[in-house]
Formats: C-alpha cells, structure tokens, sequence
C-alpha cells in the first residue's frame, strides 16, 4: 500500500512540473512597433497657400485727466489658433498606433519648396489645434493727449497650406517599410501683423 501511494505522488509530482513548464514555455506574441524614417513634403498643381487675415479686437485706452497719460500696452494673442489635419491616400501597415505618434509639419515655403519646421502634430486625419505663440513679446508705451481716448486696431495673417507629403514608416521588428502618402493641411505661420491706433476726443 505504501508503494502505491508513493507512486501515485511521485505521478503528481512529475505532472506538476511538466504544467510549469508548458506553462513558462508559452511566447506571448511581441505587438509591432513603428519608426518613421523619413517624411517630406512638396507642392503638386492642386496644392494651394491661402491667406486668411485675422482682425483682433479693439483696445480702448480713455485719459479723463488734465495731463498726458502713459500706459503700457502689450501685443497679445489669445484666441490665435494653429491647425493640422493629414489626408492617408494609401493604406497604414497593419496594426500600426497612431495615438501617440508626431511629425513634424511645413513651417514655410521659398520658391514653392516646402521647409520643416519645430512644430510637430499628430499623424491623424483628425483636426489638431494649439494656442498660437509669439516669437517675441511686444510692449510698448502709448502716451494719450488730455481728455481723449485711443482705440488700438491689430490684424494678422494667417498661411494656410495645402501640401502633398510623402512619409516612409519601417517595422522595428522586421524591417519591412512601408511608403504612404497623402495631403497636409494646416496653419504655416502667422505673420504681417498691422497695428493701428485711433485717437478720439472724450466727451
């Protein structure tokens, strides 16, 4: 009897371990990852550079004192937004995420070549906007005559930009590229900001 039971152990035993090492042999397997090597982008003949001009709201500064009054006046640009939205005309390589993918997009063009520049976007065919921020700040003192008021008129130009782009993307795991491309839209820069100032006597 005590041979049987120890047979019948020692069998629980072997099977035991033989589960563990099914189990610690099983390769989950690994999800791709992506790399973009190379992105560019260029103008075809339906491609197109809009100018939108922007008119920001008057600033009204009144002096009801009998002498001259300075004020400091800063250029602000609340409001101004910047946009990017990707058109695929190809197809992504299979289970590529995008959630968390950036690239760079045009930040000017010279003799209809197209640069890059330090913004990036999301890859998405969604629109993507951030707030518009100034290279510079500007702050500037106005002095305002007795009894008067002085109304400060601004507008900027918006560059929207049509582009073509051309992006090259390569499985980390096996190397394979992967060539898409497709049409860019977006806000290439702000600029040509024209500033004018109204003066009026206060009743």
């Amino acid at each position: 009897m005590r041979r049987f039971l120890f047979w019948i152990l020692v069998c629980l035993i072997a099977f035991t371990a033989c589960k563990k090492d099914n189990h610690t042999n099983i390769i989950e397997p690994q999800s791709p990852t992506f790399s973009i090597k190379e992105i560019a982008y260029s103008l075809e003949d339906i491609d197109s550079l809009t100018i939108i001009t922007h008119e920001v709201k008057p600033q009204t500064f009144d002096n009801y004192g009998q002498t001259i009054l300075e004020v400091k006046y800063e250029e602000k640009y609340d409001g101004f937004l910047m946009s990017s939205e990707f058109e695929f005309s190809g197809s992504l390589p299979p289970n590529m995420d995008l959630s968390n993918l950036e690239v760079l997009a045009p930040s000017t063009v010279v003799a209809n070549k197209v640069y890059l520049g330090g913004y990036k976007w999301p890859f998405s065919e969604e629109k993507n906007q951030k707030p518009y921020v100034a290279n510079t700040a500007h702050l500037t003192t106005i002095k305002i005559p007795s009894k008067s008021k002085i109304a400060i008129y601004r507008s900027l130009d918006e560059k929207l930009l049509l582009a073509s782009f051309t992006m090259t993307i390569v499985n980390d795991i096996t190397g394979e590229s992967t060539v898409v491309k497709g049409k860019w839209r977006g806000t290439l820069e702000f600029n040509n900001e024209k500033v004018v100032l109204k003066q009026d006597k206060l009743d």
